[in-house]
């Protein structure tokens, strides 16, 4: 049963660094992993 847990422990490890990520998302320094920007019609 080990073999499953580390292949569980990388998901679980970037789960949480995404969850820091966000709780800590009011500083402007960081810069957001993934960037969401709208599309203009135009293009």
């Amino acid at each position: 049963m080990d073999f499953v847990f580390y292949l569980w422990l990388p998901l679980i490890l970037l789960a949480l660094a995404s969850i820091y990520k966000l709780l800590n998302k009011n500083k402007d320094s960081s810069k957001p992993w993934i960037r969401i920007e709208e599309v203009k019609d135009n293009e």
